[in-house]
């Protein structure tokens, strides 16, 4: 994707996992903040928050794909 496009992709991902965790966008770099009061907390959120990062990827015809 051109760095035209990009940031026209990602500007809306703060909407959907804002309530969770803290998304810091910058240029072409992207970081999720995860914070917790407890351990479960800590366990919860990285779901939370990736179910609905998967569901903005397919929203908008993306793939998400594990790298090893």
């Amino acid at each position: 994707m051109g760095p035209l496009l990009f940031p026209l992709y990602i500007n809306d991902i703060p909407l959907g996992i804002n309530s969770v965790s803290r998304p810091i966008l910058y240029a072409d770099d992207s970081n999720i903040l995860i914070f917790g009061k407890n351990i479960h907390d800590l366990q919860i959120k990285p779901v939370t928050v990736l179910y609905s990062l998967s569901k903005w990827f397919t929203m908008d015809g993306l793939l998400l794909i594990k790298l090893r």
